[in-house]
């Protein structure tokens, strides 16, 4: 039987040195293949990305920074715009609701439920209250 000897690089000094050198022939200065291109170059522009007041790209959630208004965002105290008054009846019916929804949890003795319900019934008579008072300015 002959054994083909596995090759060794450690073997062949010579050999070596001549494949560093051509290796050497195809590389830049800090080591890098001129045929390989660098990923983290932007020449070619990230695929992803739009600038952020390009509005063609169909986005929802990119916005230009100057049309971005926040919907929760008062901008005085002193001053109530008509979206932040609430109609009184819709508070009274909320208020109902809530009372209908605690008598259910009692009678099912849900006892966090009651006392959540309890905690949103506090709010939207508070808010009433408060809304009463601005009405009444």
């Amino acid at each position: 039987h002959s054994y083909e000897r596995e090759y060794n690089p450690f073997d062949d000094e010579k050999e070596q040195e001549e494949q560093q050198e051509e290796q050497k022939d195809s590389q830049q200065a800090n080591g890098v293949d001129f045929s390989a291109p660098n990923p983290f170059e932007d020449s070619v522009g990230n695929p992803f990305y739009t600038p952020v007041g390009n509005q063609e790209s169909g986005n929802p959630f990119e916005e230009s920074v100057s049309s971005y208004l926040n919907p929760f965002e008062v901008e005085s105290d002193n001053e109530v715009s008509g979206e932040d008054i609430i109609e009184e009846e819709l508070l009274l019916q909320q208020i109902d609701n809530i009372k209908a929804y605690i008598f259910d949890a009692k009678q099912s003795g849900r006892m966090d439920e009651i006392e959540v319900l309890t905690e949103n019934l506090k709010e939207l008579k508070s808010t009433l209250a408060k809304q009463k008072k601005k009405s009444s300015c």
